[in-house]
């Protein structure tokens, strides 16, 4: 009998890819359905929060604002002053 021949890498590297996502998704549901609604939230609020609400653009636009004050040191204009959260 002939042995099975192996996975192509990059095909295995995507099955594994693919299979820790899963895990961390359940994981994550799991915690979130032994939590409080009010305090966790699940992968699927959270997608909805980040790209299908109508506010989302405008939630992004905020954290790029905020990360970019983080790495850079200073508001998007150049003033240096502290941006009020």
């Amino acid at each position: 009998m002939r042995a099975a021949a192996p996975m192509h890498p990059v095909l295995r590297a995507v099955v594994n890819a693919l299979i820790t996502l899963a895990v961390v998704l359940a994981v994550w549901q799991i915690v979130v359905l032994l939590a409080s609604p009010y305090v966790a939230k699940g992968p699927v609020q959270v997608w909805n929060h980040l790209f299908v609400d109508e506010d989302a653009a405008a939630f992004g636009d905020i954290q790029a604002g905020r990360a970019r004050q983080c790495i850079v040191g200073r508001e998007a204009d150049g003033d240096d002053d502290l941006v009020r959260f």
